[in-house]
Formats: C-alpha cells, sequence, structure tokens
C-alpha cells in the first residue's frame, strides 16, 4: 500500500498516530497482563509480571513509541497522543500499585500513588528503551535491572512481615 491509501484509511498522520496509540496502549496483553497483576498474593511474582509486561510492550511497539516520543516535542498531535498513552498507562499502573498496598507488599515508607510515580521513573512508556540506549544492553538486560531496582525501591524485603495499613 502507498502512504497516501494507509493515510486516507486512517484519517491522516494524526489518524495513524492514535490508531497505532491505541493499538499500543490497549493491546489484548496489556488487557491480560493487568488481570493478572491485581489477582496475585505474591508481591515479587506481581513484580516480575509487570516487567514482562513492560517487556512484551516495547518488543512490539517500542518503534512506535520512540516516534511518537521524538516527535512530541515538535507536534501537537503527537503530544497529545502521547499524553493519552500516558494517561492510560497511569490509570493501569495505579490499579497494580493499590493491589500491592492491599497485600501488604510495598515498603513503609512507600504508599501506592509513591509507588506508582518510582515505577514510572523506572519504566515509565520508554524506560526499557532508555535503559537499552544508555547502557547497550540487549532489552532483557535492560528488564532485568530494571526490575531488581525497582522492585527494591518500592516492595518490602522477603521475610519482613505485611503492612496491611
Amino acid at each position: 500500500m502507498s502512504p497516501a491509501t494507509v493515510y486516507a484509511q486512517c484519517g491522516g498522520k494524526q489518524g495513524l498516530l492514535r490508531s497505532l496509540m491505541d493499538d499500543w496502549t490497549q493491546a489484548p496483553l496489556i488487557t491480560d497482563a493487568q488481570q493478572q497483576l491485581i489477582t496475585g498474593d505474591d508481591a515479587a511474582q506481581t513484580m516480575a509480571a509487570l516487567g514482562t509486561a513492560y517487556l512484551r510492550i516495547t518488543k512490539q511497539w517500542g518503534d512506535i513509541i520512540q516516534v511518537v516520543i521524538d516527535t512530541a516535542p515538535h507536534d501537537d498531535e503527537s503530544g497529545a497522543v502521547l499524553a493519552t498513552a500516558q494517561r492510560r498507562h497511569n490509570r493501569s499502573l495505579t490499579a497494580v500499585c493499590r493491589h500491592l498496598a492491599s497485600i501488604g507488599a510495598l515498603r513503609d515508607d512507600v504508599d501506592a500513588p509513591l509507588a506508582g510515580r518510582i515505577i514510572t521513573y523506572y519504566y515509565g512508556i520508554d524506560g526499557l528503551l532508555r535503559t537499552r540506549r544508555v547502557f547497550g544492553w540487549s532489552l532483557e538486560r535492560a528488564n532485568e535491572w530494571l526490575l531488581a531496582h525497582t522492585s527494591a525501591a518500592v516492595l518490602r524485603s522477603p521475610g519482613e512481615p505485611p503492612n496491611r495499613n
């Protein structure tokens, strides 16, 4: 297909970007992962599943994510697409962090909103891409590193009694 045909079917560049963002932020792998993330009672498994979800999303949609991030500062529509993607990401992550709090998995000095900000700091929408670029690692190695640091920052130590306040 020619680019003109694709643009005509999607409503131009903006429509194409919105369609791709909808695919990346509402893909079945995201809804399936979120369901798994908010039902388990093992915090380490929940964090590992979260890391796996970020890895799968990045492998499938990383090129699109990077284009949107790179274009957003210069293009209002790309900025709006990125803002929508970030809102959707934050909504999903908030549910996961509330679940971690409800099972007493968070450190005493970390509540659910702070856990969400910490995880976003490390992973965010493009954390794996940034980590790969900065360190020159594979996405898998970047995920291992991010997962270890994120877990240490938000989860209580193994063997520490849960805080169910």
